[in-house]
């Protein structure tokens, strides 16, 4: 065994004067981080994940080239004043416009059942499913001539002023019909005209007297002619 030398002894403690020990030493505490800080972290958090999201949504977006995708193709509107109507219609239906109820207006300037406009106007930019408005000429400004046939002058002329047009040529000629009265018009009854025309009228004279016979002539008498005696011839003695 061992023996126990004294060098292995452990020296003595020694103590401040008057045999008084000094107080253990406490651990020194370590003060919690503030609120703010949390806060700070919490919102970083955030803010991360926010921009993860927009980035995953323009990632989404991009198509097979790299490139965003359109979501709808707007294109000019065409100019189709002056076209005929049914091939208006046509071209529309082609690039996926609607057409919405036609209107139609009174135009001396463009022929019947041609566009005179387009709402909204040619140039606009459309896309695929907007509702186009076409205008439509329906001619000039026309009216029917009314029945005038019975009516006197005075009549046919306010009738005629009623509907929008005026009284032109009047003549007169020889009918059955009263005296003074409409006989025909030119143009006739029911004919479309541009408004502000002029009518031209016929009258009657009345009717035709029937002309008065003339007197027979009396043959006059040939006087019978007298016949003459022949004198005889006396006989020579």
């Amino acid at each position: 065994p061992r023996v126990t030398m004294p060098s292995d002894r452990a020296p003595a403690a020694v103590g401040p004067p008057g045999g008084r020990r000094p107080p253990p030493s406490r651990p020194v505490e370590r003060e919690g981080q503030p609120w703010w800080v949390w806060l700070v972290v919490l919102l970083a958090v955030l803010l991360l994940g926010l921009i993860g999201y927009l980035g995953m949504q323009v990632i989404g977006s991009l198509g097979p080239g790299g490139s965003p995708t359109p979501s709808v193709a707007q294109f000019q509107l065409p100019n189709y004043e002056g076209e005929p109507i049914a091939a208006v219609r046509q071209d529309l239906e082609g690039r996926g416009l609607d057409r919405a109820p036609e209107q139609r207006e009174a135009s001396d300037e463009f022929e019947r059942n041609t566009v005179i406009r387009t709402i909204p106007p040619a140039g606009t930019l459309v896309s695929e499913g907007d509702d186009i408005i076409v205008v439509v000429s329906s001619g000039a400004d026309t009216v029917p001539v009314p029945n005038l046939i019975g009516q006197t002058r005075a009549e046919a002329t306010a009738t005629l002023t009623a509907a929008g047009l005026n009284l032109g040529a009047v003549t007169s000629e020889p009918s059955s019909q009263e005296a003074g009265t409409v006989i025909r018009s030119d143009p006739p009854a029911g004919t479309d005209v541009e408004r502000s025309s002029q009518v031209n009228l016929v009258l009657s004279l009345g009717p035709t007297p029937s002309p008065t016979p003339s007197p027979t002539a009396v043959p006059t008498p040939v006087p019978t002619p007298v016949p003459t005696a022949t004198p005889t011839a006396e006989p020579t003695p």
